[in-house]
């Protein structure tokens, strides 16, 4: 923090204080005190009351010609500096408040200094006005705005700032200062550090097309919005403001900061947008009404270390030409909120929600989310990432992978006609921690182009739960609990509930995988299925009650591969259905148990030893290889309207002996019963 100058401690040739209340020229000599007009090396002092000993007086100082002198002061007194086209040129700091409350206004002309400039020096309340187009300010040193004090700079009408050091605005503890910049062409200009909130309050105001660029030739800058546990706001709102940084934008470093964009202004970064980058740091953007928006050419932090928040609405946009993170350290908290129709939030690489810390996307009411690249939840070791995307026109669209909880934790909700599409594969539960999946309602969508791995790797776990007419629709394979010490399950439930797999569906790959359809859900195969894949592994389905219905168009194996596999277990019960439009194959290491639903199949093969038993449903086959267990219900001809002799070649044993042996159109039972095929 910049110092205030005193006024005892000078290095100008001589103290220049002006002495007329009703104002006048700047080059009249009865004017000043010292009745001397000042030269280069003097320090121009505006204080009346002080000078005369009477009260602060409101008045105007013309200038005919260009003037210099070593520095400014303008302390109790309204003053504006009238310069007429010329140029107030001084060589070391300007100070509006030394010694009381100021208003130092610009008008028509430059007014330059190369030391610091300073607008409410402690104790003095001041201000500083320049005034429109052809009238600016430049400052070769910092510009404090409110240095222990309350200071306010106000940009209108066309005028411009130029801070060729840093801009502090609200500096110090104490420090509450303002910068407005408003009206088209009104413009500040800052080439190092731009700081609102830099121990102190501090306040941006960007209005009705006025600007505020953060740029150097040299290299990146930065600013910081709430630093040094100050508070920092900016507002940048109306068709053609803006706030442009060529470097880094923090919101909320080590204290709190705000930035509001609306009314279709817009805020740029080239560097890295932070919200909430330290630990102590909590930052809140909003970006809403249609055309406004935040582009970020480099990655946008959520929040990076503290807590952070940011709120798309009704047609804002926020875009990042990298990563977007949330929830991005241990100690993070950070949640981005798009909601309403028109509002975007999009990504051109990868969306990540809980990389060390805790993080949540909400995508609500007509929101989308664009991620070019991977979307990652909950990925390192007590990370914790949620997705919501609820509502009719709300969606998240990934241009390559899904991961849904690495090593921590991961929930994504899709709701109430939500949607969420992925170009890549889907991974539910990868490493060590838990992944977890709800489509719920109708109209509400999960499109996954490729690999659909629930239960994908590692020791965690994967969960995908279908409801209430969700859909989940893979357009290559499915994948349930997928390789070694990983499980998952996948349940479909509620009538209309359906999920759709093109190509290979493996329950119990490498791993623990389990199915349940109920309530009227369905699931769709168009390739094999299998449960119980490789040597170790164990697959579980079932379908339980009236409506719910799996269908495979392709083999379904029960208990792994042709030479050696896991466990299979398949059970169809209280009016669930299974229709396989090939062979049902039960091996050694497979059981199905048929209780009171139906199984309708081309052939079911038990030659391998697998094991089948009815205790209660139908069972409509065209060819029966091998031996099971008949203990109630019906067994009668598939498709072909045939239980075909040459193909039943195994037994059909009811409970506790009765052997039935099948032939073409009839199944005669020993014991006298008889029914018609």
């Amino acid at each position: 923090m910049a110092a205030a100058p005193m006024r005892t401690i000078s290095y100008a040739q001589e103290l220049q204080e002006w002495n007329n209340p009703a104002g006048g020229s700047f080059g009249t000599s009865t004017n000043w005190q010292s009745s001397a007009i000042p030269v280069a090396l003097d320090e121009v002092v505006f204080d009346v009351a002080t000078a005369l000993g009477g009260s602060p007086a409101v008045y105007a100082v013309t200038f005919g010609m260009d003037r210099m002198a070593n520095s400014l002061e303008v302390s109790n007194d309204d003053v504006t500096l009238q310069l007429m086209d010329h140029t107030f040129q001084l060589a070391d700091f300007i100070v509006v408040g030394l010694a009381g409350p100021a208003v130092l206004r610009l008008d028509d002309g430059s007014l330059t200094n190369a030391g610091a400039g300073i607008v409410g020096a402690p104790g003095s309340p001041s201000k500083a006005v320049v005034n429109g187009a052809g009238t600016n300010w430049t400052s070769s040193g910092n510009l404090l705005v409110g240095v222990s004090s309350t200071g306010t700079l106000d940009v209108l009408n066309g005028a411009t700032v130029d801070g060729q050091g840093q801009v502090l605005i609200g500096n110090s503890p104490g420090g509450d200062g303002t910068a407005n910049v408003d009206g088209n062409g009104s413009q500040l200009t800052i080439v190092d550090t731009l700081a609102i909130g830099n121990a102190g309050t501090g306040e941006l105001n960007i209005t009705d097309g006025g600007t505020v660029n953060n740029e150097s030739m040299s290299g990146p800058t930065q600013t910081q919005i709430g630093a040094m546990d100050g508070m920092g706001t900016v507002n940048v709102t109306g068709l053609g403001s803006s706030l442009s940084v060529a470097g880094l934008l923090i919101v909320g470093k080590d204290g709190n900061g705000t930035l509001l964009v609306s009314n279709g202004a817009t805020v740029s970064n080239t560097g890295q947008a932070q919200i909430a980058s330290e630990a102590t740091g909590t930052g809140n953007v909003t970006v809403t009404g249609m055309g406004s928006t935040w582009t970020s050419t480099d990655a946008l932090f959520v929040d990076v270390s503290g807590t952070g928040r940011l709120t798309v609405s009704s047609g804002g946009s926020v875009a990042s030409g990298a990563d977007v993170n949330i929830g991005t350290s241990a100690t993070s908290d950070g949640m981005a909120t798009v909601i309403g129709s028109g509002s975007t939030l999009s990504s051109a690489a990868t969306t990540r929600v809980g990389f060390s810390g805790v993080g949540q996307l909400d995508v609500h009411s007509g929101g989308k989310v664009m991620t070019t690249g991977q979307g990652i939840l909950g990925l390192l070791e007590n990370s914790q990432g949620t997705v919501n995307v609820d509502g009719d026109g709300s969606s998240w669209s990934i241009g390559d992978a899904l991961v849904a909880g690495g090593n921590g934790t991961a929930a994504i909700n899709v709701s109430n006609s939500g949607e969420v599409t992925v170009v890549g594969e889907a991974q539910i539960g990868i490493g060590s921690g838990s992944g977890n999946v709800y489509v719920d309602g109708a109209g509400s969508k999960l499109t996954v182009s490729n690999l659909l791995f629930v239960g994908a790797d590692g020791a965690g776990t994967g969960n995908l739960s279908i409801s209430d007419g969700g859909m989940v629709i893979s357009e290559a394979a499915g994948f349930v609990g997928t390789f070694n010490e990983n499980s998952g399950t996948v349940t479909v439930d509620g009538n209309d509930s359906h999920w759709q797999i093109a190509n290979v569906l493996a329950v119990g790959n490498e791993g623990t995988g389990e199915i349940t359809v109920s309530g009227g859900g369905q699931i769709t195969n168009f390739g094999v299925a299998q449960l119980g894949v490789e040597i170790g592994s164990s697959g579980t389905a079932t379908v339980d009650g009236g409506g719910s219905n799996w269908t495979s168009f392709d083999t379904l194996s029960v208990g792994g591969g042709d030479i050696a596999g896991g466990s299979g277990q398949l059970t169809v019960q209280n009016g669930g259905r299974l229709d396989v439009d090939g062979t049902l194959k039960v091996l050694g290491t497979g059981n199905v148990d048929l209780t009171g639903g139906a199984i309708n199949v081309d052939t079911v093969d038990l030659s391998d030893g697998g094991g089948f038993e009815i205790v209660g449903g139908n069972l409509k086959a065209n060819h029966i290889v091998g031996n099971f267990v008949f203990n109630g219900g019906t067994l009668s001809p598939g498709m072909d309207g045939v239980l075909a002799s040459q193909t039943a070649s195994g037994l059909v044993v009811p409970e506790p002996s009765t052997v039935i042996h099948a032939i073409t159109g009839l199944l005669v039972l020993l014991n006298g019963w008889r029914r018609s095929c």
